[in-house]
């Protein structure tokens, strides 16, 4: 009984020509070349070709709109705060959160540098409490191995 291979090509497809691209369209066609001509050399489509020579402005990148973000609800709260004196990310970012902020600390942290042109604290002062991660601890148990003490037993965590 023989195999039956499926081989499936994607169709690569650019959305813009390079620069040199165009420029040798242009080239080309005041030389007098057909289009059929440049295409076949360029490799592309004659109907990119057509396209190019029609309205060469058409095809330029249209610049796109810009999205939201999850922090543009609390600019105005984040303004107020700045305005008050408040240049500390960690604290901002508690405050946000508390509101319902669900994105990034990293994103407070770049519009906290925008807005103040750099001029913020990143850490929480001194005496404040800081974020901590609870992490089980090992009791003991059976001794084990571990090839990081020299082969010698380690018995448990403290």
């Amino acid at each position: 009984m023989g195999v039956i291979i499926c081989v499936f090509f994607a169709e690569v497809h650019r959305a813009l020509l390079k620069v040199a691209e165009v420029k040798e369209i242009y080239e080309l066609r005041g030389a007098g070349h057909p289009i059929r001509e440049i295409a076949r050399e360029l490799d592309i489509s004659r109907n990119t070709v057509r396209r190019y020579l029609k309205s060469p402005e058409a095809m330029r990148p249209k610049a796109r709109p810009s999205r939201g973000s999850k922090l543009d609800p609390y600019t105005g709260y984040i303004d107020q705060r700045m305005s008050e004196g408040l240049q500390n990310c960690v604290v901002l970012y508690r405050e946000i959160c508390a509101r319902g902020y669900a994105g990034s600390y990293s994103t407070v942290v770049q519009c906290m540098c925008g807005r103040a042109g750099g001029s913020v604290s990143l850490r929480p002062r001194s005496g404040s409490r800081r974020l901590q991660v609870n992490r089980p601890k090992w009791t003991g148990g059976a001794s084990r191995t571990s090839a990081s003490t020299g082969g010698g037993t380690v018995s448990g965590y403290s």
